[in-house]
Order: structure tokens, then C-alpha cells, then sequence
């Protein structure tokens, strides 16, 4: 049975999967700030792509400093482009946006620091769950 195009999309970030152009912004996401590693659209032992070296150097030294995660509200979640923060510290951003949830990208070490220090995420003002998709999980930060 057809559903309405908003339905899918409401899926797909309750997932946590990217979409270009509104999550992968052409010229400006690596592919592993995307998750397209986790998601199989990396191939480490054959062909090329734009940022190749760069995304093998940070497969290899594990240092991939930006992920989509999935962003939980209470409520309605807020516009695209909204700041994620801890304190004084910029986390990262709401990319798109489903019903109570969102997919945000957001620095993993800055988020880390910041749990670490007792500063709970906030967008809007409000409280923000994150936590990783399935297909990367090790769970909820």
C-alpha cells in the first residue's frame, strides 16, 4: 500500500540514515561524518571517490570525529539547522528532522568531553537525546 512521501521520511530518520542533499551537503559532509562506512557506501578495497585518501587516513588512526546520530525529543523536534550544544561547547547541528526525532551531526568527541563533564545536550533550550543508529550501535550517549 502507497504511503505519503513524509511517512518514509519520518522512517528513515527514526533510522538514523542520511539523505542528500539536506543531511549530506555536497562539498561540505565526508563520508564517514555521514556513516556511509557503517552503511556500506565505502569501499576500502577498490575504486576511488572524492576524500578518499582522507577517509581511509581516518578509518585507519579511528579518528572519525563527526557522526549522524539520532536526536530524541520531548515533543516536536526543532527546524533543520538548529544548534546542538553542551554549556558553552557547539556539539553540532539538526539536519533532518522526523516526528519527535532528528538526525543531527554532531562532534562525537565534544559530546563525549561533555557527558564526561556533566553537561547534558540541549537544542533549543531543550534536552536532547542522542544516540547512535543500529547499524553503528554501541547504544545511547
Amino acid at each position: 500500500e502507497a504511503a505519503p512521501y513524509s511517512a518514509y521520511e519520518a522512517y528513515r530518520v527514526a533510522l538514523g540514515v542520511p539523505a542528500s542533499p539536506v543531511d549530506i551537503v555536497p562539498g561540505d559532509t565526508f563520508p564517514l561524518d555521514a556513516n556511509m562506512d557503517a552503511l556500506h557506501g565505502v569501499d576500502y578495497r577498490k575504486g576511488c571517490f572524492i576524500g578518499q585518501e582522507v577517509a581511509s587516513r581516518m578509518k585507519r588512526k579511528g579518528e572519525v570525529r563527526k557522526r549522524m546520530l539520532i536526536a530524541r525529543f520531548d515533543g516536536d523536534a526543532p527546524e533543520t539547522g538548529a544548534a546542538v550544544t553542551a554549556g558553552e561547547a557547539s556539539l553540532g547541528e539538526i539536519r533532518s528532522v522526523g516526528n519527535g526525532t532528528a538526525i543531527a551531526l554532531i562532534r562525537v568527541d565534544k559530546l563525549k568531553t561533555a557527558i564526561a563533564e556533566g553537561r547534558a545536550p540541549l537544542t533549543d533550550g531543550r534536552p536532547v537525546v542522542l544516540g547512535e543508529p543500529d547499524y553503528l550501535s554501541s547504544g545511547e550517549t
